[in-house]
């Protein structure tokens, strides 16, 4: 007959080894659902950036697009839209007073001092003499005048021919022309090509 600390040391032993395998299988079944799980966390992860860098692609194009069109200097739509600016500023500036060889609000302008203001403004420089100003830029009819280009006139004395008024259009291609500029007896004002100045027209010339 086994005596009874032989019986409780044999099936001791036994429980531990059960014990043990037990503890062998649970680690081993706890490896594998954890690297299941980190599979399953990584995954939609890749999808996700894939699906981000797709959809920023097109944006990334678009972006590039419209890049090129502000930096090209000979952008039409962009030449338009700085002409819609200058005359946006320019009559703002309207009651301003006639002052001979002015060139700043303060203190007022005469006509080519006013293009001479309004267009260095936006870093374009001309010269303050409407002759020097009409030999800038391209010769265009009054259908295509757009605003932002200049109408050029001869002066108030009957007996010359030179150039000696100059405004801006305000007007689009294919309207009647009217311009912004600065009158003698009235200051920065707007009229349209009629009656003396109907009279006086030389031309447009389109600086931008």
């Amino acid at each position: 007959m086994l005596s009874p600390a032989w019986t409780i040391l044999h099936y001791g032993k036994k429980i531990m080894r059960y014990k043990f395998v037990y503890f062998v299988v649970f680690i081993v079944l706890l490896v594998h659902v954890s690297d299941s799980f980190s599979a399953r966390l990584e995954k939609p992860e890749v999808r996700t950036e894939t699906a981000r860098m797709e959809a920023m692609e097109p944006m990334d194009k678009m972006g590039a697009d419209k890049a090129s069109v502000v930096a090209d200097p000979d952008n039409e739509l962009e030449k338009s839209i700085l002409g819609a600016d200058i005359v946006t500023f320019a009559m703002s500036l309207k009651g301003k007073p006639y002052t001979w060889a002015g060139v700043k609000p303060s203190t007022g302008f005469d006509c080519s001092g006013f293009i001479y203001f309004v267009y260095g403004e936006y870093g374009i420089s001309l010269p303050h003499s409407s002759r020097a100003q009409y030999k800038e830029g391209t010769e265009i009819s009054e259908s295509e005048a757009r605003k932002g280009d200049l109408v050029f006139f001869r002066g108030t004395n009957p007996k010359s021919k030179a150039v000696g008024h100059v405004g801006i259009v305000t007007s689009e291609p294919g309207e009647p022309v009217r311009f912004v500029h600065s009158s003698t007896g009235r200051g920065v004002v707007e009229d349209g090509i009629v009656r003396s100045y109907r009279r006086r027209y030389i031309g447009i010339k389109r600086i931008l």
